[in-house]
């Protein structure tokens, strides 16, 4: 984290003119502009799910393999020493952080399985048409489908 703050410093005034390059041309298009921004940032979340899930997972395992082991009895096998892991609070495109190290792929694959997943069910609608009619329109569209509404039952007249 230190050497994301200290590049941020370094670079602020480049941030502060792409900044100011990209916000008037976000604001003016903004229907076409905040569905996407909106779908990063809905993705992001799902990533982070997706992270926090397989790191579950993993360390579930590394207990199991540890504790399903004669690690306690301290035989000497250097390999028995190093359970499991993902990171968790640091950057996870370290691939010395990943034991084993396929975890780092099987990740990846996470990803883009959300990401196809994400866009197969959340399409992203850019600037679509509001098609809301009001509730007569529904109701005439009901009633032209045949469906019963909920009008009250008038009786009719009497014959003399």
């Amino acid at each position: 984290m230190d050497e994301v703050i200290a590049h941020v410093q370094e670079n602020l005034t480049g941030y502060l003119i792409v900044v100011g390059c990209a916000l008037p041309i976000i604001i003016i298009f903004r229907k076409q502009t905040f569905p996407f921004i909106g779908l990063c940032f809905e993705s992001a979340l799902y990533y982070a799910i997706v992270h926090v899930i397989l790191t579950c997972i993993v360390r579930f395992f590394g207990w199991f393999k540890k504790e399903s082991t004669f690690e306690a009895l301290g035989d000497g096998n250097p390999n028995l020493g190093r359970s499991f892991t993902t990171p968790v609070l640091e950057p996870w495109w370290d691939k010395t952080l990943y034991h084993p190290e396929g975890l780092i792929y099987l990740e990846l694959a996470f990803i883009v399985l959300v990401i196809i997943v994400t866009f197969k069910y959340r399409p992203l609608d850019v600037g679509g048409k509001n098609t809301y009619q009001g509730k007569a329109a529904a109701k005439a569209a009901k009633l032209k489908a045949g469906q019963r509404t909920r009008q009250k039952y008038t009786r009719p007249p009497r014959r003399k």
